[in-house]
């Protein structure tokens, strides 16, 4: 309330009989406009934090209420005290019944704010609770095929195995089947699991022989089977790629595998070729004798 008002209240109320009612009314009204200046600002700091705490709103919003119908049954009461006063101060009356009922304009205008709030925090409630029951959607089989190669690409191959195995135990008649097939199979390779990668690789081969990753899959089976040092079953299946698929990168690979296995098989890792041309043999220790004769 401004403070003229306030300067005319307490005139108008020192001009009522008897005197000591009159100051008693005006400290009253002091009061009651000083509690609804405190709430006014207390609304404001609840309006601007309606959404950080809703438990501690709750709470807040309760005590204010309970302030605010304590203001309101004040000026009632304060009103009816005035409407008693009589004699000449009949004038100075009514200016401060006016300003009563600004008062209490003003307190129904901050009930209807927090009712307001109170229905902003009921539905806040009812939002976060349904958050909290609503079920998730479990990931469908495109989901988990996603995930599980990009978890390849970025080298996570235990997360990609892990996705594929998921993949394969949910969705066995899948489309994509194969490719978590040949995928798991390939995570196993680049962990150099090649016992595990072997047999995937097999399961892939005798579940989808037409599949576009066949030739690929023989391949790095052949090579899964050498670092198992299966040597001549690795050989066997290189050849078994070179004569199968002839013109690709797979077989011109395979031709260079026969090679690397042929000579770890010459020249094994205790023996280098450089030692097995300074081995005296047999006919060098001869010939010095038939050059003498």
């Amino acid at each position: 309330m401004p403070n003229t008002g306030i300067k005319l209240i307490v005139v108008g109320l020192l001009l009522f009989s008897p005197a000591k009612s009159v100051y008693a009314q005006n400290r009253d009204i002091l009061q009651v406009d000083a509690d609804v200046i405190s709430l006014s600002q207390q609304v404001k700091l609840l309006q601007s934090s309606v959404n950080q705490n809703n438990t501690v709103l709750k709470e807040l919003v309760g005590k204010i209420a309970n302030q605010v119908n304590n203001v309101a049954a004040s000026l009632q009461k304060l009103g009816q005290a005035i409407n008693s006063l009589t004699t000449h101060g009949n004038n100075t009356a009514g200016e401060v019944h006016l300003q009563l009922t600004n008062l209490s304009n003003h307190v129904n205008e901050l009930q209807n704010g927090l009712s307001a709030i109170q229905a902003q925090i009921g539905s806040v409630s009812e939002q976060i609770t349904a958050s909290k029951t609503t079920v998730e959607p479990l990931p469908g089989p495109e989901d988990l095929m996603r995930g599980a190669a990009v978890d390849a690409l970025a080298g996570n191959y235990d997360l990609a195995v892990g996705g594929y195995m998921e993949f394969l135990s949910k969705y066995p008649g899948s489309p994509r089947a194969a490719d978590a097939h040949f995928g798991l199979a390939e995570a196993y390779f680049n962990q150099k699991k090649y016992a595990q990668a072997i047999a995937e690789f097999d399961l892939f081969l005798q579940k989808y022989p037409q599949n576009d990753k066949t030739v690929s899959a023989l391949y790095k089976k052949a090579v899964a089977q050498a670092g198992e040092n299966e040597l001549q079953q690795a050989t066997d299946t290189c050849n078994q790629v070179i004569k199968s698929y002839p013109n690709t990168v797979e077989a011109a690979n395979a031709r260079l595998k026969i090679r690397e296995i042929r000579a770890s098989e010459r020249y094994p890792p205790t023996q280098t070729r450089s030692t097995q041309k300074t081995r005296p043999t047999d006919t060098d220790a001869a010939r010095p004798a038939r050059l003498q004769q």
